[in-house]
């Protein structure tokens, strides 16, 4: 069999170990634009922060293509996909690369407003590696006072984490109402806003940027949707991502917010897989299909999906989005929704000392969701619960209890999972 995999980073790389665990003799040809040994995306913000060195980063050891008897194409971009000749195109090597089974795993690309769209030297995404050099180079070499980041969602604020750890002046410009809007709510956002004003960070919110002040060292200033203007040395984008699969293939994949698969993690050309945040897969917790961009998510499909194209069925059973990251201190945990969508929804919240504050969402006696800001220690009890659909009538009460434990859990819950 011959295998051929778009990408480098986890979705990618659990495909090829899924491929090898039943096939050990298929050719896998592994193509990516990035230049670099598959490194973990997360921690960008780290290695921004000097927390970890660029060594450290590597998501496999060095040897691991040849370990996995994988060629890799890196620096390539794959620019066609034919699924009547079952070939793709790569440039700039200009060459056509066959394949028996294709997997799509390109991950997301970062939104741009379309006001910063546009050539600006102190203008920088924050999604790869890539970027993190180049931005690490231009504070090196600028020496800005004051840095804009354009979003307040988790790559913002990892963002902004950084910039404060490198002693930067740092505002922060949501559009939204409010931190955090796609995995928090408004108490736990509050909580989240307060303890980083504390650290230095200022923010704007509701207010979008509709247009730039520039001058010789590109942007100098933000003028907001309320004639603010917000003067800055340097801007960071990080607005949110989408799905980013070849656009030549569109035309002949099911597509929505990412490109559509079933549960082997197939699209709608037999041969086709997609995994990781570039596909569209069923949400458990919210019951639809939809991108869920996170980490172990991803490894989970790009397995399912090596297994199935060297032919062992595996089912998917649906993702479940979950954040466990600290904030300059402050340690945040979500998983599933984060907001009541419907009257059937129940909310159970309390709130501790300092900046504590948890919340499980319930419904017919199943957590569907959680927030917790600040002590976090049992996050990872409540999301085993949730990943197994398990019924907690019979301790329902006690669920935010200081105590609650296994203590609490039925006999058999325990046996399963222990």
């Amino acid at each position: 069999m011959n295998y051929v995999i778009i990408g480098n980073s986890t979705a990618a790389i659990a495909g090829v170990e899924g491929i090898r665990e039943v096939d050990s003799q298929g050719e896998i040809v592994l193509i990516s634009r990035e230049t670099h040994h598959t490194y973990s995306k997360p921690l960008i913000s780290y290695y921004l922060a000097g927390k970890v060195s660029r060594e450290n980063m590597d998501y496999r050891p060095a040897d691991f293509y040849a370990r996995n008897r994988v060629k890799t194409y890196l620096g390539q971009e794959v620019t066609s996909i034919n699924p009547e000749t079952k070939t793709v195109h790569l440039e700039p090597e200009d060459v056509d690369l066959s394949y028996e089974r294709l997997l799509i795993a390109t991950g997301g690309s970062p939104i741009v407003p379309p006001v910063f769209r546009g050539d600006y030297l102190n203008l920088h995404q924050f999604y790869c590696l890539d970027d993190v050099l180049n931005l690490s180079r231009s504070l090196e070499e600028e020496r800005p006072r004051k840095i804009a980041i354009i979003g307040g969602g988790l790559i913002g604020l990892k963002a902004a984490e950084s910039m404060v750890l490198r002693k930067q002046h740092v505002i922060v410009i949501e559009a939204g109402p409010y931190l955090l809007g796609s995995i928090m709510d408004r108490e736990g956002a509050a909580l989240v806003h307060e303890h980083l004003v504390e650290q230095g960070i200022e923010f704007y919110f509701s207010r979008p940027v509709i247009q730039l002040e520039t001058g010789a060292r590109g942007i100098e200033g933000l003028i907001l949707e309320d004639h603010t203007v917000v003067a800055c040395d340097m801007v960071l984008l990080a607005a949110g991502v989408r799905a980013a699969y070849p656009p030549t293939v569109a035309g002949g994949l099911k597509t929505d917010l990412g490109i559509l698969v079933d549960n082997y993690m197939q699209t709608s050309i037999p041969g086709i897989f997609a995994a990781g945040d570039v596909a569209q897969g069923f949400d458990m917790m919210a019951e639809v299909s939809r991108p869920v961009p996170i980490l172990s998510g991803a490894y989970r499909q790009g397995r399912i999906a090596g297994l199935n194209m060297a032919g062992q069925k595996k089912e998917s059973s649906g993702i479940m989005a979950f954040n466990s990251i600290p904030l300059l201190g402050l340690n945040i945990a979500t998983a599933g929704l984060s907001t009541e969508v419907g009257d059937d929804f129940t909310p159970l919240s309390k709130t501790g000392p300092g900046k504590i504050y948890q919340k499980l969402i319930l419904k017919e006696n199943r957590i569907h969701g959680l927030i917790f800001v600040g002590d976090i220690s049992r996050a990872g009890m409540y999301r085993g619960l949730m990943t197994k659909k398990a019924d907690i009538s019979s301790y329902r009460q006690h669920l935010l209890s200081s105590d609650f434990g296994l203590k609490y859990l039925p006999e058999e819950y325990i046996e399963e999972v222990l």
